[in-house]
């Protein structure tokens, strides 16, 4: 069975597309198999590995009528469910959807990622019903938080429902992490960021920062991971430490519940 996270923030702009793209590479080179989900209508996860942003594979695992869900190999064991517009032709229904079809939408999920050991949901801002969906139907989240005072506040937010969701709709679901992104240390505001996050939310805050890196916003020109387009650069390296962390984590955590 796949161990199936969701890369979740309200706030847009904080990295969650980055981090379900380069964190998925990075489990691979460390011999994992990955399968990455769009569930973002605008696409940008399906845009930055080369393909078009109106195929909207992944509206097949929530419709009512099961059909065949499109799996695209992007890499030696990475794979990708495209998302794009037609996304947001489902939102009423994701909204309206029982704990029948939650159920439903779950175990569709895990037949498609059978083959793989991670599936990385990468929802889209704000908390309508495609985010609350990839909530519904994973194990664990992880929430990329820019070094920014403001999005440092939106973190407790995204606990809150996240809570709310494990309460009444996922009892599986928890929180694996929170990432610290888009770090500046050449700036006192990220260390502070970091320090006022540690201070607030103690270990859920992962060890590993992704430094800022104009090379991770020039890797999706290439259709690829920054750990493919720039190997020995520091922002692979993050990724690669996140991965570790990652890694031990949930795997600790699955060990346990045996």
């Amino acid at each position: 069975m796949p161990v199936i996270l969701a890369v979740a923030n309200q706030k847009g702009g904080v990295g969650k597309t980055t981090t379900t793209l380069n964190l998925g590479a990075a489990l691979v080179e460390k011999g994992r198999k990955v399968l990455l989900v769009d569930l973002d209508p605008q696409g940008c996860l399906t845009l930055a590995l080369g393909g078009r942003a109106d195929e909207g594979g992944s509206r097949a695992l929530f419709e009512q009528a099961e059909r065949p869900v499109a799996v695209s190999e992007v890499g030696e064991g990475l794979a990708l469910v495209a998302g794009g517009v037609e996304l947001a032709e489902i939102e009423s229904e994701l909204g309206s959807g029982g704990q029948a079809q939650r159920q439903m939408w779950r175990q569709r999920l895990r037949r498609v990622g059978s083959k793989y050991d991670y599936v990385l949901l990468d929802c889209p801002p704000g908390l309508g019903a495609l985010s609350l969906g990839g909530l519904q139907v994973c194990d664990g989240v992880l929430i990329p938080m820019q070094c920014d005072y403001l999005a440092l506040r939106g973190v407790a937010l995204i606990l809150r429902v996240i809570e709310l969701v494990r309460e009444n709709q996922n009892p599986r679901v928890r929180v694996v992490g929170i990432v610290p992104t888009l770090y500046d240390r050449r700036t006192v505001h990220s260390d502070q960021v970091v320090a006022a996050a540690q201070e607030r939310f103690g270990e859920l805050v992962f060890n590993t920062h992704i430094r800022h890196s104009a090379l991770i916003k020039k890797s999706p020109v290439a259709a690829s991971s920054v750990l493919a387009y720039a190997p020995r650069s520091a922002a692979a390296q993050d990724y690669r430490d996140l991965a570790e962390e990652v890694i031990a984590h949930v795997e600790k955590g699955k060990s346990k519940r045996r």
